[in-house]
């Protein structure tokens, strides 16, 4: 068996379920035999686990595959399986054909040596959400925990009420672009069972229990079946009155409920979970296919920036009846879903260019002429970039480190895609090190990147920023056509040459007036390009 961090069963709080009667094992005739190798076709679904904050617990993510016949399976992928593919962002939601052997029979597995997307290129378009995305909530007790935590009202103010409900936060975040408007709730539910049927020993190689999502699903739906049409609703929350193994767990299901087939939101919340805000704001983070977002050190709950990642950021605000607040979350997610307007971006273009714009606080939509979003792309590779963002103290950005700007390297492949930049690379992505503020310059020489602070205001940052840089630029005001500062092809003016030099490089300059202002914030040398005349900065 590979071994690898895509690997189920070696993970704490990896999520099971085992086949159903009358599914999986039973419906093949004869059944695999460990070591066969299968050829399977279907849906993939991921689904993301996530620990008590501040428990110090691993995080986990896997593959599951539901194939043609509804038989689940568990996919063991390695990394490079994983990228030929596209991402763990390209295969969630995706119909793919899978090969491999057959590594495991009650809780059915395959370790797989091919994967291939089958509808690729239509999948890969962008997956803009408008609108209301109606959720229900299903309140469910064990049958050996008779226990009501919270009255079935509590959940509707929860779901629908003012500041911090669900609906108040993805407004915020999505810019109005969507809202919960028409989430109901159901139960409490007597579960058939007691916890230890759904909760129990299923992995032989790790004591402790796992959750099995299989039978929770099930039970939830036929109790909540004959009273809702499910077809009317984006997914549901599963909130439970007990822990449940590790975690509380969030990601998409391939069901049929109603008679419609397609992806549900879905979430298994622990008491834990459902009873704090940042929790719960995570988990449907993961139903709407977002993945985590971290610093560069391995540690999935170390960016306060993020709700994808240390939900409630610094946790110093909270409510008293729904617990910690969730901070924003950054913009490559919200871009992911397009939230952000083409006219609130910018994208650097291929070719070499300086730029100065002005970037708004990302919690609310900017005015005329302001952005909340830049994006400068890797030299050569179209995926991987660069984002750029300004945060305040705004709305439920309260919890956040600071006010400044952040950058994030975003390479989708990865199971984290977004790392937040931090210059100092002591092991807090929250420090002084991570917080770009006026007179600071991020620069990345392997990919020519710069991002120069010029300065601030109240509601946004002003930044230059260039995919050309160069430790030595060449500026030349008569010069014309095509630039990228070489002494061949020199920037004609000087806020270009200055933009696109590194801190401690040289700016060479031929003689001449240069009108524009500029303020000096890099320790970078200028120089007369040539033997004689004057150099005149600013007017």
């Amino acid at each position: 068996m590979k071994k690898n961090i895509f690997l189920i069963g070696l993970l704490i709080g990896t999520f099971w379920s085992a086949p159903t009667a009358g599914q999986t094992v039973e419906a093949f005739r004869p059944p695999p035999q460990i070591g066969e190798t299968l050829e399977l076709s279907g849906m993939v679904q991921v689904i993301w686990g996530d620990p008590p904050p501040r428990s110090d617990l691993p995080s986990s993510h896997h593959y599951e595959l539901i194939t043609e016949r509804g038989d689940k399976w568990y996919l063991d992928l390695d990394r490079e399986l994983v990228e030929k593919a596209g991402g763990l962002l390209a295969l969630s939601q995706s119909q793919v054909t899978a090969s491999g052997k057959v590594s495991r029979i009650i809780v059915p597995q395959m370790d797989v040596d091919t994967i291939v997307r089958i509808n690729a290129e239509a999948e890969d378009e962008m997956r803009t959400l408008t609108g209301s995305q109606r959720y229900i909530w299903i309140l469910m007790r064990f049958a050996d925990n008779p226990s009501t935590p919270q009255p079935n009202y509590w959940f509707m103010d929860q779901a629908l009420g003012g500041r911090p409900s669900m609906d108040h936060y993805w407004r915020e975040v999505s810019y109005n672009n969507i809202n919960l408007e028409g989430s109901v709730v159901l139960g409490w539910f007597n579960l058939p069972h007691p916890r230890s049927y759904y909760v129990y020993d299923i992995d032989p190689n790790d004591p402790d229990d796992e959750l099995d999502g299989q039978r929770t699903l099930d039970d939830c739906i036929a109790l909540a079946d004959p009273y809702v049409d499910f077809t009317g609703y984006r997914g549901f929350h599963m909130c439970y009155n007990d822990v449940l193994d590790c975690c509380s767990y969030g990601g998409e299901a391939w069901l049929t409920l109603d008679g419609e087939t397609r992806y549900w939101s879905v979430t298994w919340l622990a008491d834990w979970g459902w009873g704090n805000q940042d929790v719960i704001a995570h988990e449907t983070g993961h139903s709407l296919g977002w993945p985590h977002s971290s610093g560069p050190y391995g540690d999935t709950y170390d960016s306060n920036w993020d709700v994808m990642s240390h939900a409630c950021g610094e946790c110093i605000y909270s409510d008293p009846e729904y617990g910690n607040l969730a901070v924003n979350t950054i913009s490559y997610n919200k871009d992911l879903l397009g939230w952000i307007h083409p006219l609130h971006q910018y994208t650097a273009p291929t070719y070499p260019v300086v730029t100065t714009l002005w970037l708004n606080n990302l919690a609310v939509v900017p005015p005329a002429g302001r952005l909340l979003m830049a994006r400068i792309r890797w030299p050569g590779d179209y995926n991987r970039f660069f984002t750029i963002e300004r945060r305040r103290f705004t709305g439920y950005d309260q919890n956040l480190p600071d006010q400044t700007v952040v950058i994030h390297q975003i390479n989708p492949f990865r199971e984290r895609p977004a790392y937040v930049v931090d210059s100092d690379m002591m092991g807090n992505p929250n420090d002084e090190g991570a917080r770009w503020d006026r007179g600071e310059t991020f620069w990345d020489s392997t990919n020519g990147v710069i991002v120069t602070i010029e300065d601030s205001d109240a509601s946004g940052s002003k930044i230059t920023l260039t995919n050309s840089g160069r430790v030595d630029s060449y500026v030349n005001y008569f010069a014309s056509g095509y630039e990228d500062g070489s002494p061949v092809d020199p920037w004609n003016t000087f806020n270009e040459g200055y933009g696109a030099t590194y801190p401690t490089g040289t700016v060479y300059i031929i003689p001449g007036t240069y009108a524009t202002q500029q303020t000096l914030l890099k320790h970078t040398t200028l120089r007369r390009w040539g033997n004689s005349g004057t150099v005149t900065l600013g007017n």
